[in-house]
């Protein structure tokens, strides 16, 4: 908008330049971070919202609910600030398309997506959702609009400004998307658990898989009121190649009782990813090779070519008298000619013929000298880089941060009431790119490395990807942990706290624990890893990195006992595997087992 007062303001260190969409009470707005030199989401209360102290409320708790969580799947909160009264929130900014554009785009060829990718978005939103549960946040406006696909093709749970803190809770209004709307909180808001999320995960799953919605009706009440009473037309109705294993998943997904529902995010992808399994070619045929069929990623790739962002800035600061780079030439040029070219520019007459040649000696020295230095820094960066391979493959860019931002005026699904909530094809997530060129959707792969494996993306219930183990200290003799629901949530548990939970983990005094990955191929990786201590105190923890538990770790990192920032997406090492290798990650204490929760994250792409 021309005429918004905000673009071009300055919130704190971001500068807004863009209006991304914006709903009943709030805008979103694609910023600058001029500090950071990245893109991030600012979300703002609307203007004639501003004085209104619910809804200044209802912002707050959205700001507090982000705030606890930090999640591989969910979108970041970078900073929560008021400035003249306006209050905002600063945002991860993602580069991708939201799920409910993409499944459009599949619908209107009259196709699905792939059965492998919906489970996989199904498992990684999931275990977002069951992260927020444990940490007593309940979205209650899930939706395909607010699952984003990022350029890795992985889903980002967005847009909280429902979300519920259980140890606040609401009054009794009705919030939320009407299509997607557990029977309990149509009744009331309130009343929305864990289950009502994961009932609204059920409802995605049957828009997956049969392309179509279980309940629609002309007004938002009507849809309201059939999720409370009728049940849900039988997907196979719609498309009879689906497995009835596939049916009555989906089906359980949207019980009527919160509690005839899967009890975890976990169990619901589970058992999708069981019942995928059972039938594969009866229930989901997979059509013949069509080379004009574009897969999930390069919809993403296509969308995001449609909505290029601008180049961020190479310098982002106050206006200087002349640049930098203009001030060190003519320094240099200076000192090279002893001043005779420091009025050069303008000069007032001709130089002397017998002070010509000097100077266009001096010139011509300086200006091999400028290219001399600009040589040896490219070729040290270089060089730099020879050993630092890029992990963008596994990971956003610095730049492809946030919520994201729509096409043409696009709405944010601010619902005040089940009355005034737009439809799904209404409140599209905004979404853009800062690749103004990208290959076509048919290209080539890219050489990047590829990721083949994540410990939090991959966590599991049963033997799978990972094995989950425990080993006495130092002894490397490490045998199964169990799985099972306990004081500290669903995790694989040896005694008492000694556990491995999808994001963290937690060694014991007389016990290691072990993320264990078995390689499938043969070829060169690279190993990526996140690490940080959750309990501020004691004295850290150690983690190392074997091969075939061979005498020797690879790679090994410890962390202090006040190391709460640890290492983010840190390439730790490289080496070659055959199939059947083993990688193991060991986590230990260090002297004492006091306070030695930690996060962690290990990611292996094939070179």
């Amino acid at each position: 908008m021309a005429d918004d007062a905000l673009i071009g303001q300055q919130l704190d260190e971001y500068r807004l330049d863009a209006l991304l969409g914006q709903g009943g009470m709030a805008r979103v707005y694609r910023g600058l971070d001029v500090r950071l030199k990245r893109w991030v989401a600012i979300k703002v209360i609307d203007t004639p919202f501003r004085t209104d102290s619910d809804y200044v409320m209802r912002f707050e708790r959205e700001a507090q609910a982000i705030a606890q969580l930090e999640h591989p799947h969910i979108v970041r909160l970078y900073r929560y600030g008021e400035v003249k009264g306006l209050l905002y929130m600063a945002m991860q900014f993602i580069e991708g398309a939201p799920l409910n554009q993409l499944l459009a785009g599949y619908r209107a060829e009259g196709k699905f997506i792939e059965p492998d990718e919906a489970s996989r978005i199904v498992r990684e939103t999931c275990l977002a959702l069951d992260y927020a549960h444990r940490k007593g946040v309940i979205h209650r406006d899930v939706k395909p609009s607010n699952i984003v696909l990022n350029k890795q093709g992985q889903a980002i749970l967005a847009d909280f400004g429902l979300a519920l803190l259980t140890d606040v809770g609401t009054q009794g209004q009705i919030f939320g998307t009407p299509h997607y709307m557990a029977p309990e909180q149509a009744m009331s808001s309130a009343s929305a658990v864990a289950q009502s999320d994961l009932y609204s995960m059920g409802i995605i799953l049957y828009e997956m898989f049969s392309g179509e919605l279980p309940f629609d009706a002309p007004q938002p009440l009507e849809i309201a009121m059939l999720h409370m009473t009728e049940p849900p037309p039988p997907p196979r109705q719609f498309r009879p190649d689906l497995s009835p294993a596939l049916e009555a998943v989906i089906l359980k997904a949207l019980a009527k009782e919160p509690q005839d529902r899967y009890p975890n995010g976990l169990a619901l992808a589970e058992a999708l990813a069981q019942a995928l399994q059972t039938e594969p070619k009866r229930a989901l045929p997979l059509p013949a090779a069509d080379p004009a069929q574009l897969s999930l990623s390069e919809r993403v790739a296509v969308s995001m070519v449609k909505r290029p962002l601008p180049p961020l800035p190479a310098v982002v600061s106050d206006p200087q008298p002349a640049p930098i780079a203009a001030q060190a030439s003519a320094s240099l040029l200076e000192t090279q000619t002893s001043g005779q070219v420091k009025n050069a520019p303008t000069p007032a007459a001709p130089a002397p013929a017998n002070l010509r040649l000097p100077i266009i000696i001096g010139v011509g020295i300086g200006l091999i000298f400028l290219v001399g230095l600009l040589l040896v820094a490219l070729l040290g960066f270089w060089w730099l880089r020879r050993g630092q391979p890029d992990t963008t493959a596994g990971q956003p860019s610095p730049q492809a941060t946030a919520l994201v931002a729509g096409e043409a005026a696009p709405a944010i699904e601010d619902s005040d009431s089940i009355a005034s909530t737009a439809t799904p094809a209404e409140t599209p997530v905004p979404v853009t790119s800062s690749e103004p060129v990208l290959p076509p959707a048919t290209s080539t792969p890219s050489l990047e490395p590829q990721l083949i494996v994540d410990s939090q993306r991959d966590f599991s219930g049963s033997a799978g990807v990972w094995e989950y183990l425990s080993s006495p200290v130092d002894k490397n003799d490490f045998k199964p942990l169990k799985f099972e629901e306990r004081e500290y949530g669903t995790c694989w548990y040896g005694r008492d706290y000694i556990r491995i939970c999808q994001d963290s983990g937690h060694p014991g005094n007389n016990a290691d624990i072990a993320w264990l990955w078995k390689s499938q191929l043969n070829g060169h990786i690279q190993v990526v890893v996140s690490a940080r201590k959750i309990d501020r105190g004691g004295d850290g923890v150690t983690i190392l990195a074997y091969h075939n538990l061979s005498a020797e770790p690879l790679q090994g990192l410890t962390l202090g006992g006040k190391d709460t920032e640890g290492v983010n997406q840190k390439v730790w090492f490289e080496t070659d595997v055959a199939a059947g290798d083993a990688l193991i990650f060991v986590m230990k204490k260090n002297r004492s087992v006091e306070y030695d929760h930690t996060a962690f994250q290990v990611q292996i792409y094939q070179k």
